[in-house]
């Protein structure tokens, strides 16, 4: 199984399916499924997220309500602030 690209190929990055999980200043991610410590409605926009599955551990930077900064994350350490962008490059070539 090839492992995902660590790059985004649009500015939203709606499409990243990458691994990173802690935020732009280096916050660990909240796992999607989780309501801890910050709660959320993200488990509405579940059938827009690009993962086949997804599970408990998932907390990978993602971008579900297009957002046009790109790929974020709930705040896994704390609830200020709730959430932040994370930090994805362009692929080689995109930009």
């Amino acid at each position: 199984m090839q492992e995902p690209a660590e790059c985004k190929q649009t500015n939203s990055g709606r499409e990243y399916l990458g691994l990173k999980n802690v935020t732009l200043t280096g916050k660990k991610c909240q796992p999607w499924l989780s309501q801890t410590p910050n709660q959320h409605l993200t488990i509405l926009h579940l059938p827009v997220f690009p993962d086949s599955g997804m599970d408990s551990r998932h907390n990978y930077c993602r971008n579900p309500d297009l957002d046009k900064e790109g790929p974020w994350c709930y705040n896994g350490e704390g609830t200020n602030p709730a959430w932040e962008y994370c930090d994805i490059e362009f692929c080689e070539g995109m930009n």
